[in-house]
């Protein structure tokens, strides 16, 4: 099988004849002499690498693992002895696997329902105190507002109470007649009757 070969000086790239390992041949471009690597070179190489893989067959590997240290079987965090499931990825370290109600809980994307309520009022609370000057804004601002309400429903009133005209009593509705009450149903003020 033909060698490929590159030659140093012009840089092109020739197949040699396999008879010629091992030896030096012409470049058939700049006519340099050029070395074909031979067969036995490779060999070495796997013979060196064989002698590193002993280097390492002499070391006890059974002593490099650390004992005392507790690693997760799917992230590999390192875990406490007393976990029994991981911080993590929330593995069970003897099943190796995630339970279902820790699966419910993770589908759920947000905290516990019933952790959730027990904290809301107490941590509101605490929040409270400890933003005193919060809170008073807050309540100055809501007094205002609810003042504010009340004072437009007053004057919504007052301009009712004022600016309409009397209903007409019994006597009038007798003498104006049938038409009459109809025609004061429809009938709008002016601005200048105001």
């Amino acid at each position: 099988m033909p060698v490929k070969v590159r030659c140093r000086q012009c840089e092109k790239v020739f197949a040699a004849p396999d008879r010629a390992r091992g030896k030096r041949i012409r470049c058939p471009e700049c006519r340099e002499p050029v070395k074909v690597p031979s067969g036995k070179r490779k060999v070495e190489a796997e013979t060196e690498s064989a002698d590193d893989d002993s280097f390492f067959s002499s070391l006890d590997l059974s002593q490099a693992e650390d004992a005392t240290a507790r690693l997760c079987p799917k992230c590999a965090a390192e875990v406490s002895t007393e976990a029994r499931t991981c911080p993590h990825c929330h593995v069970d370290l003897q099943t190796g696997t995630v339970s279902s109600r820790m699966q419910k809980r993770l589908k759920r994307k947000g905290p516990d329902p019933a952790l959730f309520y027990k904290t809301a009022w107490a941590d509101s609370w605490r929040f409270m105190l400890s933003n005193q000057r919060l809170v008073f804004q807050t309540w100055i601002v809501n007094i205002f507002i609810v003042t504010m309400q009340v004072l437009m429903v007053f004057v919504a009133f007052w301009i009712v109470i004022t600016f309409l005209p009397p209903l007409p009593d019994d006597a009038q509705k007798m003498a104006m007649g049938d038409n009459a009450e109809e025609e004061e149903k429809f009938k709008v003020p002016l601005l200048s009757e105001l």
